[in-house]
């Protein structure tokens, strides 16, 4: 087992991972994005004039940048919540994660007590 090469391929799959992270993200505010945008125009066609009717034109009004802005802003907002929370639940070292993967703890003298019987 050689440390470099081993290090070298934890490196590449890394980027890979931040890499699809990202385009998580992204693809999350565009479909978060386009949903809302739906979403007003649905529950405003009925109160709101539109200027090219009940057509896709219509419904292309209501995505703006400004609202396109704040929705980026929340979604980011909402993502960095979290991945503060899932952080701070981590960095408290093995005992923050293990409810999470429903884990239980071992204790080293049951580990070394199981292995001396074993052998």
């Amino acid at each position: 087992m050689d440390f470099y090469t081993e290090q070298d391929a934890a490196r590449r799959k890394t980027r890979l991972l931040v890499l699809l992270f990202i385009i998580a993200v992204i693809v999350l505010i565009g479909i978060t994005n386009v949903l809302i945008a739906a979403l007003i125009y649905v529950i405003g066609a009925s109160s709101l004039p539109f200027t090219s009717g009940d057509t896709i034109d219509g419904a292309l009004q209501w995505f703006t940048l400004q609202r396109f802005t704040w929705v980026c802003l929340g979604v980011l907002g909402s993502i960095f919540m979290v991945v503060l929370f899932k952080w701070a639940q981590l960095a408290t070292g093995g005992k923050g994660g293990l409810p999470s993967v429903s884990a239980a703890s071992v204790s080293c003298r049951k580990l070394m007590t199981r292995t001396s019987v074993a052998a």
